[in-house]
């Protein structure tokens, strides 16, 4: 008796194995291929961290704060997400993803290509070479939305071919919303407009060949496109908007690829032996095995080209095991011989065992960014113990560029891996990598409390030879300097009576000319003055012409040293001050070399004809090329000056001095853990709260960094502008968070202009009114009245509001896109949800209208 199943049963069936059969791939390459995919893994750490707050806001605080461009792909993040919050960890999160999308994009493979050759074996090659030839596992787990994208183009093309199979141009409304499910908008123009090339390939090779009115094609795409636009109406609020600065102009040859990749397959019955077999091979070739596609294309036209292949290939073995089995025939019988034996054709089974063996092997031998997991060492772990989740920032030292490589993984991270253990946004990029030298320095505390930065956490487990960035000893012995200390000067002098300043030219050392042109005058001696000039009665003078050197710090200067009597410690001593004075030029340099021949140099700028006081921070060099202190053997004074210039300089008193420390240090060492990660904190009177304001705004010169550094500055009363200086007066003020995009401040205290801070990356987006405002006049863009948005510290928003007589003055801040993104969004949600009803039950919908 024989199980007769219903056609619907049937399919469901027929999708249920195809299903089952993806799920055993996920799990058999998994297994072979070390883990699970590595690019998958990091994307799905960084979502399931802030589970759903990610989908929720146009602004996100990630380093400075910037618009949120994961907006874009919300739906396909949606899950992940989910999974957080019901407990699963990350392997499970990613294992359920990478099946949920396999089996999608198989099932969407075997339809496809069982469509085009009506063949169910064909079909099933196609779902294997799909989701195991090596050019899909390069590119698909490379991000999320090139994954979605993968899958993406084969439901379109799916829904598409169904559309002109039907003649319902209605169906454009399920590849609309197929797309809005999947990848969200498509921000990417690169993304959006391959999967446009890739339907009107497929329209044109269908009206080219089959006579197909070009009416219905418009209609198609004149639905699809208009259903998008309304189903993701919300998209118009975010910031980055569609992304074009990136768009690669080779996506355009997806429209040839895909129409001969479909007028191929259209007309594969026609095919011979011969020909069926060079497209077999043309196309297993184009899978990649030596990396020359994958490593030269855009990945999103490496989705369209692997598609292109798996169906090319899955149609030609099915055309080539028709021919050949005509001419050879394998077959196996079962049971007795008579009439109860049954005989089974293995030719064309063979055939298509064979060819996927040759793809698969390619696939599973292919070299893969797939790990068993992020591996990411305990201690990490351990900072969220150590830094609580708040508004303050987290610098991480050294900042690179380019990547991140330790010595505990065997992959490169895109950003560092405290992003994807801590909630608190951390400061990377190309901006910062000044930070490397100046975040050790006497006033680097400024530059922390200015960027809102709590905690440094600084690296030992970078590697270098890859980085090629400053030695972390280094950096580690300036930040435990890095305390406010201040030379010991008075009335212009320095304060020799002082147990901490030391002078050293009262051990008489030599005096030696080190660059000079020697075939001119020149000459240098120790002097006994008569009189006490420049707090000293020996001075070192020395004259010459500036003269070429084989060292760059030498090259085009006059030269001399004075030799220490002995090797001398300076470890104890943070400062070194001179008197000097130039004849000549207004630039110089002094360098300061060990006994091994290391030396730091500062660069200084002299008043010419007249005595300058020189104080140089010791652990503060310009340049430093690995100077040890506790061996120091001689001071180099450098006259810069073009060639052959005569010049003279004389040296005065020099000393040694330890500064006074202030009692009250910045930075402390909070935690130091494994020997890997060394945690600083600056204390909590240097920091700044997220919105303030300020006594005093001073104009930029440029280089933002050095600014901060200046001895005027003190981000707790001074900012400085990019653009306009105004003065103002100082407005005590609080502030309420009502969300992240929208801030309630009451400012007391104040008279007439004040300056309002908010530490957030500079965008227009943000907008201050001044008392609570209209809604209307957020949607429509209505500027508030009397405030004024300028550029603050490089980085930052700031207003300058006029004040009022009325006080306390209560402000809002706003993010303006926030607002339009939760209006858009209903209005998105509502039209998809009507435009599924209609299109559900357009029969009862009409007879509807016509009653009204």
């Amino acid at each position: 008796m024989g199980l007769i199943l219903s056609p619907k049963s049937g399919r469901v069936l027929e999708v249920s194995a195809v299903i089952y059969s993806a799920v055993l791939l996920v799990c058999a390459y998994t297994i072979l291929l070390g883990g699970l995919p590595y690019n998958l893994m990091v994307e799905i750490q960084e979502i399931s961290k802030r589970n759903f707050e990610t989908l929720k806001y146009c602004w996100i605080s990630e380093g400075l704060g910037k618009p949120n461009d994961k907006l874009a792909f919300t739906t396909i993040y949606v899950l992940p997400a989910l999974l957080k919050i019901l407990g699963a960890d990350l392997s499970l999160a990613c294992l359920t993803l990478l099946t949920a999308l396999w089996s999608l994009g198989g099932c969407s493979t075997y339809l496809l290509a069982k469509r085009f050759s009506k063949n169910y074996l064909a079909g099933l090659a196609a779902m294997l070479i799909y989701l195991g030839a090596a050019t899909s596992l390069r590119g698909f787990w490379c991000s999320l939305d090139v994954s979605a994208l993968y899958v993406l183009t084969l439901i379109i093309l799916l829904i598409t071919d169904e559309a002109y199979q039907k003649r319902k141009a209605s169906y454009g409304f399920y590849a609309a919303l197929t797309s809005t499910i999947l990848s969200g908008t498509l921000v990417k123009l690169d993304n959006l407009a391959v999967l446009t090339f890739t339907v009107l390939a497929y329209f044109a090779v269908r009206i080219r060949r089959e006579n197909v009115e070009l009416k219905h094609a418009a209609l198609f795409l004149t639905i699809a496109g208009a259903s998008w636009l309304i189903m993701n109406a919300w998209w118009l609020a975010v910031p980055p908007s569609l992304n074009v600065e990136n768009f690669n102009p080779l996506c355009v040859v997806v429209f040839p690829i895909t129409a001969l990749t479909l007028m191929l397959l259209l007309r594969i019955d026609k095919l011979d032996a011969a020909q069926a077999l060079a497209l077999i091979a043309s196309a297993i070739l184009l899978m990649d095995p030596r990396e020359i596609i994958s490593s030269n294309i855009p990945l999103n036209v490496l989705a369209i080209i692997s598609v292109d292949v798996t169906l090319l290939v899955a149609a030609g073995l099915k055309r080539f095991s028709d021919i050949f089995s005509n001419y050879i025939s394998i077959s196996l019988v079962v049971g007795e011989s008579g009439d109860k034996s049954k005989e089974y054709d293995l030719t064309k089974p063979l055939i298509f065992l064979l060819a996927l063996g040759v793809v698969l092997y390619q696939g599973l031998t292919a070299p893969l960014l797939w790990a068993s997991g992020l591996n990411i060492p305990e201690h990490y772990k351990e900072l969220n113990s150590l830094i609580t989740p708040r508004d303050h920032r987290i610098l991480t030292i050294p900042v690179l560029t380019g990547g991140y490589c330790y010595n505990w993984s065997s992959v490169r991270f895109r950003k560092p891996v405290e992003s994807l253990i801590l909630d608190n946004p951390i400061i990377y990029g190309c901006e910062f990598t000044a930070l490397n030298d100046l975040t050790g320095r006497g006033e680097s505390w400024k530059i922390l409390s200015a960027l809102n930065v709590k905690f440094i956490v600084l690296h030992y487990d970078i590697i270098r030879d890859e980085a090629q960035t400053v030695d972390p000893r280094i950096m580690e012995i300036r930040l435990n300097y890095s305390f406010i200390v201040s030379p010991n000067l008075a009335n212009g002098s320095v304060n020799v009576t002082s147990e901490d300043v030391k002078p050293i030219l009262e051990d008489l050392g030599f005096i030696q000319l080190v660059n000079f042109n020697s075939e001119k005058r020149y000459g240098a001696e120790i002097r006994h003055v008569e009189e006490e000039a420049a707090q000293s009665k020996i001075h070192l003078y020395a004259y010459g012409e500036s003269w070429i050197s084989e060292l760059a710090n030498l090259n085009q200067t006059f030269s001399f040293a004075y030799i220490l009597p002995r090797v001398a410690n300076w470890l104890d001593y943070n400062y070194l001050e001179f008197w000097i004075k130039v004849n000549g030029s207004e630039a110089a340099s002094i360098q300061i070399q060990d006994v091994f021949g290391r030396w730091a140099l500062w660069q200084l700028n002299l008043k010419e004809h007249e005595w300058n006081l020189v104080a140089i921070r010791l652990n503060d060099a310009t340049m430093d090329n690995g100077l040890d202190r506790s061996r120091v053997v001689a001071v180099v004074f450098s006259i810069h000056a073009p060639l052959e210039s005569i010049v003279e300089a004389e040296v005065g008193g020099i000393f040694l001095d330890k500064g006074i420390i202030f009692e009250s240090k910045p930075l402390e060492l909070h935690e130091k853990l494994n020997q890997q990660l060394t945690v600083y904190r600056l204390r909590d009177e240097f920091e700044l709260s997220k919105i303030y304001s300020v006594k005093e705004v001073l104009k930029s010169e440029g280089d933002i960094f050095k600014d901060f550094l200046k001895s005027e500055f003190d981000p707790r009363n001074v900012a400085y502008s990019n653009t306009e200086v105004e003065h103002v007066s100082y407005g005590e003020l609080d502030y309420v968070e009502v969300e992240p995009t929208r801030y309630r401040v009451t400012v007391y205290n104040f008279q007439d202009r004040f300056l309002v801070i908010l530490n957030e990356k500079f965008d227009s987006g943000w907008t201050l009114y001044v008392g609570e405002p209209n809604p209307i006049d957020i949607l429509t863009g209505g500027g508030p009245r009397n405030v004024k948005h300028v550029k603050i510290n490089g980085f930052l928003n700031g207003w300058y509001v006029e004040a009022g007589d009325f006080k306390p003055l209560t402000l809002t801040i706003v993010y303006r896109p926030q607002l339009l993104l939760e209006v858009l969004r209903v209005t998105s949600t509502v039209s998809a949800v009507s435009s599924f009803i209609i299109l559900f039950f357009k029969k009862k919908a009409a007879r509807m209208l016509k009653h009204i």
